[in-house]
């Protein structure tokens, strides 16, 4: 933002960055994983349950996804 300002704002173009590395980074553990059902099962389920139309799955966790890969 202007004079180095920061503006609180989400997407699926900003989630997009996250989603992509951590599916790198499953890959990059263990070529043979399913990285949707990886991701998915690992996801914090932050609307309604199950997926929804606002948050999808849920929100990602690197850690806990990354830990259940190896």
């Amino acid at each position: 933002m202007p004079n180095d300002g920061y503006i609180l704002t989400n997407g699926t173009s900003y989630a997009a960055a996250y989603v992509s590395g951590l599916a790198a980074a499953i890959k990059s553990l263990n070529s043979k994983s399913n990285v949707k059902e990886k991701i998915v099962q690992n996801t914090q389920d932050i609307g309604t349950v199950g997926k929804d139309e606002l948050f999808g799955y849920g929100l990602i966790d690197f850690h806990k996804t990354i830990i259940n890969v190896r």
